[in-house]
């Protein structure tokens, strides 16, 4: 952008984000990001439909980004690699790992947000912007999950409370998509974790 941003506004930040988008940042901290690419394509972006502001082609407004389809097969892999990941507790506390599963729960909390963009059938835009496109229903459910403080009671419970907010809805998803449900690896799971934690996955039997 050379001096030109300079002319409309001072910055204190001025950077090209991989080949296309240029942001920067006030004194006062506005923050403006500038994408380069064909106006009929800003419909892909992430972050939902940009304002464009030069096109010569007078090409229509594009629309915001489709929700994402996702198959039966890859609703099981989504659902099996979370409950993996869970049983992976057990380990990491026989380690005493208690930094690494505090990360672990940050990821199944990522992948409890995902599942829910995908029940609500409303595309995740960006890692933020939560509050502004899920159900309220579903804010409600991350602003009481339990946090894990880095002791192994408040690990153990903060791990079971995502998954029992996340299998039921995977379940319901897969099963709609005519999928199977990977019950063995559910059930397998829940003994694993009563034997060595004292406390399993919420689940209905088949």
């Amino acid at each position: 952008m050379g001096e030109a941003d300079q002319e409309i506004s001072p910055t204190v930040y001025r950077r090209l984000l991989g080949t296309q988008i240029v942001t920067v940042v006030t004194p006062s901290w506005e923050r403006l990001d500038i994408a380069f690419m064909p106006a009929a394509a800003t419909g892909l972006l992430n972050s939902g439909p940009a304002t464009v502001l030069f096109d010569h082609g007078q090409t229509p407004t594009p629309m915001s980004p489709a929700a994402v389809v996702v198959s039966a097969e890859d609703l099981v892999v989504r659902a099996e690699n979370f409950i993996r990941s869970v049983g992976l507790m057990v380990t990491d506390l026989e380690r005493g790992e208690y930094t690494t599963l505090r990360w672990a729960s940050e990821f199944l909390i990522q992948e409890l947000v995902e599942l829910m963009f995908i029940e609500a059938a409303t595309p995740r835009r960006t890692l933020k912007r939560i509050y502004a496109d899920l159900p309220h229903k579903d804010q409600r459910v991350l602003e009481t999950l339990p946090l894990p403080d880095g002791t192994p009671d408040s690990i153990v419970a903060c791990h079971l409370a995502i998954a029992a907010q996340f299998l039921p809805r995977a379940r319901g998803l897969i099963e709609n998509a005519g999928g199977r449900w990977p019950a063995e690896l559910v059930d397998a799971t829940d003994r694993y974790l009563r034997t060595n934690v004292g406390a399993g996955l919420e689940h209905e039997d088949d």
